[in-house]
């Protein structure tokens, strides 16, 4: 598996709740996520996190 964030890393990089990342994964919403393990951890590949967030960066500047 190619390098990938926890739920917690991801947390801290957008500044908000761990809980509110797992709400986003398991709804399909925020940076793209796969689950791992028998317990279904997530995590988040590096490279789609970097690309997401450029993008969502991106949109943020050019909404009114």
């Amino acid at each position: 598996m190619e390098p990938a964030f926890t739920v917690r890393q991801v947390a801290e990089q957008l500044k908000v709740h761990e809980q509110t990342i797992r709400r986003w994964a398991r709804q399909g919403l925020g940076p793209p996520s796969v689950k791992v393990g028998a317990h279904g951890h997530y995590r988040f590949p590096r490279l789609e996190f970097e690309d997401w967030l450029r993008n969502e960066r991106s949109r943020g500047e050019t909404q009114c």
